[in-house]
């Protein structure tokens, strides 16, 4: 089978607080080139896809103060419970993005 096309959508959810919530999402679209491995360009894509959305929804959470923990577990790669929470307000805003 030829695979001229690979689209990735992605998004996330988060609460805001007062019945308020934000969703972003985003749809990737890309034509692999010959030769090119498909599930390697589906990776990317999906890779790409994670970052815009997680760096927006971090720039709305911030915007909103309002302290987010699959945000926080997604930049650091830990659980919000492994962090004291003088460290976490610290190490929330010195987050690359």
């Amino acid at each position: 089978m030829l695979i001229t096309h690979i689209s990735v959508d992605y998004s996330q959810k988060v609460n805001l607080g007062n019945f308020e919530s934000v969703n972003v999402s985003i749809n990737i679209h890309a034509k692999p080139e010959e030769g090119e491995d498909p599930d390697a360009c589906y990776e990317f894509l999906l890779n790409q896809a994670q970052q815009v959305v997680m760096s927006k929804l971090q720039e709305v959470t911030e915007a909103h103060n309002v302290n987010c923990p699959s945000i926080t577990k997604y930049f650091t790669g830990k659980e919000i419970d492994e962090f004291p929470s003088s460290i976490y307000s610290e190490l929330h805003k010195n987050l690359p993005f």
